[in-house]
């Protein structure tokens, strides 16, 4: 399947439904997003910045997601983390998904479709929309080697970046 088709497809998945997909496509994390002890003295007010673990593949042109996110705002933002007091678990490895660019803000445009806005609409409208449009349509080449290898694993042409992006914000209702 052609790469629009695909990722057009994805948008009529559940939240649930791309999520197992994803993790049957590019398999599960090998470490939790923070490292627990670090997480435990954060919340206590011991230090102020949460040990990562070893989660990025950026190397493979993939984020990592927080399937939680669905709940919980920015789950990788230590003030979003202390104001909204996520728990542990939720940064588990259990709790977290790859994925491409387009794959991420389809998640979010799910997310917010699903949750009728109340999620997922502040990190397409940031992150995600903007740089598929930078890189795609306006044609501003990313900079940083990890970014590359994320402009790479998602490459669209201008026309079909342009086709999903009217489609992951009309899913989003934005």
């Amino acid at each position: 399947m052609e790469k629009l088709g695909y990722y057009s497809s994805l948008l009529d998945m559940s939240y649930d439904e791309i999520v197992a997909h994803l993790l049957d496509t590019y398999g599960v994390a090998e470490d939790d997003y923070f490292k627990e002890k670090s997480y435990e003295r954060f919340f206590n007010g011991e230090i102020n910045n949460i040990g990562r673990g070893k989660t990025s593949r950026t190397s493979d042109g993939l984020y990592c997601h927080h399937i939680y996110e669905n709940k919980y705002e920015k789950m990788a933002d230590a003030d979003y983390i202390r104001f909204q007091k996520v728990p542990f678990e939720y940064q588990k490895k259990e709790h977290l998904v790859y994925c491409d660019l387009i794959e991420h803000a389809i998640l979010h445009a799910i997310i917010a479709n699903e949750t009728d806005g109340s999620r997922g609409i502040n990190g397409l409208r940031a992150f995600m929309a903007p740089n598929i449009e930078d890189w795609y349509i306006n044609g501003i080449y990313p900079k940083l080697n990890w970014e590359i290898n994320c402009y790479n694993k998602s490459f669209l042409n201008p026309v079909d970046a342009r086709e999903i992006v009217d489609q992951v914000r009309q899913k989003a209702n934005m």
